[in-house]
């Protein structure tokens, strides 16, 4: 899917932060254990993935998420929505989220 219904089919946002599980609902071992527990920042939301040749169904919806490892490094990785909770949104009053960087 893509477009309109890819957007619409999403939960997070460009700019939303998220902490990425410690397991997955699914059971899906992919997400790799470095990043589980922390929280980072979606750059780019791709949409729900389609594999008919690998997957009978459609994947959930695929993001790019950046992680801050201190003021001058970061790790960027593609996880599914499965794998991630969202902690705060650009612009919100409570301010940065917990687990967020300080930078």
């Amino acid at each position: 899917m893509a477009g309109p219904e890819a957007a619409a089919a999403a939960r997070l946002r460009v700019g939303d932060w998220a902490l990425v599980l410690a397991t997955s609902p699914s059971g899906n071992p992919r997400t790799p254990a470095y990043l589980r527990g922390r929280v980072g920042q979606v750059v780019r939301s791709h949409g729900v993935v389609s594999n008919p040749l690998d997957h009978a169904v459609d994947y959930p919806p695929l993001y790019s998420v950046v992680f801050p490892l201190d003021a001058t490094t970061e790790v960027l990785a593609d996880l599914h929505e499965e794998w991630l909770a969202l902690v705060g949104t650009p612009g919100a009053p409570a301010g940065r989220p917990v687990g967020a960087p300080p930078w």
